[in-house]
């Protein structure tokens, strides 16, 4: 079995029994579309099991592998004791945060439980930075992630081994026997750039590189010097974000034999990319007139978009029409919110983001990339 095939096999793993295990309510609200994560969760930003998930993504990591929660309230609750909720979104952000808009589907659902956060929640502003580029079909379109770190003298050492040498702009890269192709390097200052790719051929991943003109390490980010293969057109960029949960609600809930969540967090533009990568299927498709990614991954869907600037949302679950839960998912008033959290007493857990820290250790050899 290959890295990518057991890395699949995990987030199916990972995906499906976040699905099985909540009394009766797990999955992913629609995201919608300048993709990517996840997917679940990273692993400073550049490793991933995806699912990103979020990636993975991440995912997921993307992604769990693909999902995260973040910090929970660890405070006995009494079982008959309605939990505190405190009302979200009814004040303005202070610079580097954002509200995180009250989505909730239609009536007709049973909530399980939730973890939302008490107030603003920080916007990504360091670590691994996105940018993402697409093409143009609806059904697998071809999908390329280049993302950016600093790291450790080395880090990309671990490739040398099972991996194709290429040149790129006189810097040794290489390029991984993953079916999906990543091909990765490291730059005089310390900068690790990866190239990610599905519905690309090796050679079109490679042409891709010659183009890429690496920013400094204080700076982050990539220039291309030409137009990409595969009529890939710009998508979005933005940092990925290292803790998911301390930038997103999740609300888990079940409708007959459906089980599903959503998780709607501060974004990158580009954080559907990894969870696209990694899929067994992408489709492109419109909810309410809105662009979403759909994307598979055995018996379980997700459907992530924009649901305004910098925020994403994920709908995902098994036995579900996604579809149609999609398009009845909508933004309430705090009243509303809080009595629906209030509902499920000791299964809704709240807590408090708290500013980002950095840390001054940079990666050092290992997996660098979102989709692996």
């Amino acid at each position: 079995m290959t890295d990518l095939d057991q890395t699949t096999h995990r987030l199916r793993a990972a995906l499906d029994e976040l699905v099985a295990d909540v009394p009766a309510a797990p999955p992913h609200p629609p995201l919608l579309a300048h993709p990517v994560s996840d997917i679940s969760s990273r692993h400073w930003s550049w490793q991933r099991s995806v699912a990103l998930v979020s990636i993975a993504i991440a995912a997921a990591v993307v992604v769990a592998a693909v999902v995260s929660f973040g910090p929970r309230s660890t405070s006995p609750t009494s079982a008959t004791k309605k939990h505190p909720v405190t009302p979200i979104g009814v004040r303005a952000a202070p610079p580097g945060w954002i509200n995180l808009p009250l989505l909730l589907p239609s009536a007709g659902v049973v909530f399980d439980n939730a973890t939302v956060a008490t107030g603003p929640v920080p916007v990504p502003s360091t670590g691994t930075y996105e940018q993402v580029y697409e093409g143009t079909a609806t059904t697998n379109p071809p999908w390329l992630l280049i993302t950016t770190v600093r790291a450790q003298p080395g880090a990309v050492s671990d490739y040398a081994t099972n991996s194709q040498t290429v040149a790129i702009n006189g810097t040794t890269a290489y390029m991984t026997n993953f079916s999906d192709h990543q091909l990765l390097w490291q730059t005089a200052d310390g900068v690790v750039v990866s190239l990610e790719s599905t519905q690309m051929i090796a050679s079109d991943v490679e042409a891709a590189a010659q183009l890429v003109e690496p920013h400094p390490a204080t700076q982050l980010g990539v220039d291309l010097s030409g137009a990409l293969p595969d009529g890939l057109t710009f998508g979005g960029e933005g940092f990925a974000n290292g803790n998911t949960g301390q930038n997103q609600d999740s609300v888990f809930f079940h409708q007959g034999n459906c089980h599903a969540y959503t998780q709607v967090w501060a974004a990158s533009a580009a954080d559907f990319a990894p969870l696209a990568i990694v899929s067994d299927t992408t489709q492109i498709v419109s909810i309410g007139g809105t662009r979403a990614l759909s994307v598979h991954f055995g018996s379980t869907s997700a459907l992530l978009w924009n649901e305004e600037p910098g925020i994403d949302v994920r709908l995902q679950g098994s036995g579900c029409d996604l579809p149609s839960i999609a398009a009845t998912l909508k933004v309430v008033d705090p009243a509303t919110w809080n009595a629906a959290m209030s509902s499920l007493g000791a299964q809704a857990k709240t807590y408090t983001p708290h500013p980002p820290t950095t840390s001054p250790i940079l990666p050092g050899p290992g997996t660098f990339g979102l989709a692996h």
